[in-house]
């Protein structure tokens, strides 16, 4: 059986015009599986970095049925605001393997990160 744990997400309360302030956001916990069902093709993460504002932020793959990503591997894109992220869709989401480890992560979700996701 998968281990299921929790998982702590950041909601907006409601549509923010400017900058998001505490009070527009709430968080809740909810529970999830580590381990996909056999033949899924999605990918589970866990967020290595918090996403700012942006959204980008650096992952990690718990599981993949997707071929184009392997448990352990270290991946940034547009991250959602919550500790673990089911992508049950793979083509809609732009994650890229991160093969340069020795540099901060927070290389990837700054603007040195997106000038890579943009060429």
């Amino acid at each position: 059986m998968a281990e299921v744990v929790s998982n702590k997400q950041v909601i907006l309360r409601d549509y923010v015009s400017g900058t998001p302030v505490e009070s527009a956001m709430l968080i809740t916990t909810s529970t999830i599986r580590l381990q996909l069902p056999q033949g899924s093709n999605a990918f589970l993460l866990k967020t290595s970095t918090c996403p700012p504002i942006n959204g980008y932020g650096v992952c990690k793959v718990v599981d993949s049925g997707d071929s184009g990503f392997k448990k352990d591997e270290l991946v940034w894109g547009l991250a959602r605001w919550e500790e673990y992220s089911l992508i049950t869709d793979p083509e809609s989401h732009a994650f890229i393997k991160i093969h340069h480890t020795d540099v901060p992560f927070s290389y990837y979700t700054g603007v040195l990160g997106e000038l890579d996701y943009v060429v």
